[in-house]
């Protein structure tokens, strides 16, 4: 999880990126990153799937940011709920939390409600959920298309 604030450009409505190119700016400013490298095959495939979701849904890496993403991963993507569970699970997510500390993590959680609540009403009326697993079609679309396509709205925070 980040602290600071970086300007990226996928965190605004209209990017024209495109995901892989948004993808690539994500990944960069995330030390340590959780890759096939450094973990087993699922847990790294389900890193990437919530990465893939923080930049489609315009989510940055803060402890504000983190509530959204995970908020439009469940009810913006086509993921079981418990295969998303299973995230929050796993060890190396476990460690993230307990990094980022208890009080902090409580205080972020609170104060995000109201963009908690943003999300969910964008989520309740977008046409259709961006595919969470197989979605490797989508790498070479600017994110303003994609988010089209979804009805996928950008919440500020």
């Amino acid at each position: 999880m980040s602290t600071t604030k970086t300007p990226l450009a996928y965190l605004q409505q209209d990017c024209d990126q495109t995901l892989r190119d948004a993808l690539n700016q994500y990944f960069a400013q995330i030390p340590n990153l959780i890759t096939d490298e450094n973990a087993d095959e699922r847990v790294a495939a389900l890193f990437r799937r919530h990465d893939i979701g923080h930049v489609v849904f315009g989510c940055d890496t803060t402890l504000d940011g983190e509530p959204l993403a995970d908020t439009f991963c469940v009810f913006g993507t086509d993921v079981r709920f418990a295969e998303y569970a299973e995230y929050a699970r796993i060890p190396e997510t476990k460690q993230v939390f307990k990094d980022a500390g208890f009080g902090p993590l409580v205080w972020a959680s609170l104060r995000s409600i109201p963009n908690v609540l943003a999300a969910l009403w964008i989520c309740w009326r977008m046409p259709k959920r961006f595919p969470f697993w197989d979605n490797d079609q989508w790498l070479d679309v600017p994110l303003r298309e994609i988010r089209r396509e979804f009805g996928i709205r950008v919440v500020r925070h």
